[in-house]
C-alpha cells in the first residue's frame, strides 16, 4: 500500500493549500486512517510476521537447544533446498560460548564466499566422538531423521538413537544419544 502515500501526501496539502477552513476536516480524517491502521501495524511487528503461517521460529529451536544442551554437544542442520538458510537462523538464537560443531559442514557459507554451505560428501566420515548431537530440520516429521537426506541419516541411525523431540514452530529439534 506504499503506493498510496502519494495520494495521501497530495491530499493533505491541498487540504493545508485550502486555508484554515478544511485543515479542522484534516486532522480527523488523519486520525481515522492512523486508527484503521493499528492492527495492521500490530501484526507486522509480531515475531516472525515477515514468514508465512506457521513459519519457522529460530528462537524458539534455539531456547529447546539452550534448555538442554551440555557442553559438547554438536549439531546438524537440514540444508535441503526447501529447507533454504534456516541454521543461520537457528544459529543467530544460539550463544557463542555454546561452539557446538555442526558435523556434516564441510565448508561454510563465509569460506566459500557464497550464500549456501557445502555438506561433508561422506557423512560416515564426518561423525566425531560426540555423545550427543542435536538434529534441527523443517517440518514435523513423527521420525526426525526422515528430514535428512538418506545419507546423512543413514550415518547417524548408525550411531546414535533420537532421545527426545519437539516440534517449534515448525522445525523439529531432536536430542540424539550415542547409542551404547
Amino acid at each position: 500500500m506504499l503506493f498510496t502515500l502519494l495520494a495521501f501526501a497530495v491530499l493533505a496539502g491541498a487540504s493545508l493549500a485550502a486555508g484554515a477552513r478544511s485543515r479542522w476536516l484534516l486532522a480527523p480524517v488523519l486520525a481515522v486512517l492512523a486508527l484503521l491502521t493499528v492492527p495492521e501495524q500490530k501484526a507486522l511487528r509480531e515475531p516472525l510476521a515477515h514468514y508465512w503461517a506457521g513459519g519457522p521460529d529460530y528462537a524458539a529451536a534455539a531456547a529447546v537447544i539452550q534448555k538442554y544442551y551440555a557442553p559438547g554437544d554438536a549439531i546438524v542442520y537440514d540444508r535441503n533446498e526447501e529447507a533454504g538458510m534456516f541454521a543461520l537462523g537457528v544459529r543467530y538464537y544460539l550463544p557463542r560460548e555454546a561452539g557446538m560443531r555442526d558435523v556434516f559442514l564441510a565448508r561454510s557459507a563465509a569460506d566459500r564466499n557464497d550464500l549456501l554451505s557445502t555438506d561433508c560428501p561422506r557423512p560416515e566420515r564426518c561423525l566425531g566422538t560426540e555423545k550427543r548431537i542435536w538434529l534441527v530440520v523443517m517440518g514435523n516429521e513423527p521420525d526426525p531423521l526422515n528430514g535428512l537426506p538418506p545419507d546423512q541419516a543413514s550415518a547417524l541411525r548408525a550411531h546414535y538413537t533420537v532421545s527426545g523431540t519437539e516440534r517449534p514452530g515448525g522445525l523439529t529439534v531432536a536430542l540424539l544419544r550415542r547409542a551404547g
